[in-house]
């Protein structure tokens, strides 16, 4: 089992790295508010696996809330040898998207893999069979509050690791509702799967 302490502190190197703070990628700053799915091009960090979940995470936030973020810039993080896929959109007034999936590895399946992320990175305990969890959970957080998130894709080959964050009232009235829509569309997207899933 020595590859279960190894793979956790892959989770928690990489959650820390480029789940829940800014991706370090190069990026260009398009104007905010186009209100366009953007597909980002290659960046010199990121890879096909990056640049597909940038693509997804832009069409779900497109789809299923209101923000208005610059395009997401896609990034790689390699830990512990593991090659993580991550992304990071951003717009005015302290708004910040971040999204990274870790793949399970090791004898874990998704819903393990689920409950380690969701105890040391979320800060929530999920039911034994969650497919996602959140904090916080109430449906109104202040502004600056970070909302965390944490969804197994379709298939249960790995986690996909959410955090917003904004000082806009109006993005955080709706942050927890909106999120949890953007790791729902991220989580059941069959071709994201598919290209994640791809050794």
């Amino acid at each position: 089992m020595a590859a279960v302490p190894r793979l956790l502190a892959v989770v928690l190197g990489v959650v820390t790295a480029a789940a829940l703070s800014a991706c370090d990628a190069g990026s260009s700053t398009p104007a905010a508010g186009t209100g366009q799915t953007a597909t980002p091009s290659a960046s010199p960090t990121g890879d096909t696996k990056s640049q597909a979940l940038c693509s997804a995470l832009a069409n779900a936030v497109n789809a299923t809330t209101a923000w208005q973020l610059d395009p997401p810039t896609p990034a790689s993080r390699v830990v512990a040898g593991v090659r993580v896929p991550a992304c990071e959109g951003t717009s005015d007034a302290g708004t910040l998207l971040t999204a990274a999936y870790l793949p399970t590895a090791g004898g874990l399946d998704g819903s393990q893999l689920l409950s380690s992320l969701c105890q040391a990175v979320v800060g929530a305990t999920p039911t034994a069979d969650a497919r996602s969890c959140a904090a916080p959970r109430q449906g109104q957080v202040e502004q600056g509050t970070q909302v965390r998130r944490a969804d197994v894709a379709t298939g249960d080959a790995g986690v996909l690791v959410l955090s917003f964050g904004s000082n806009r009232p109006e993005y955080v009235e709706r942050a927890v509702r909106d999120l949890a829509a953007v790791g729902e569309s991220l989580a059941r997207d069959p071709l994201l799967t598919r290209v994640l899933g791809q050794s």
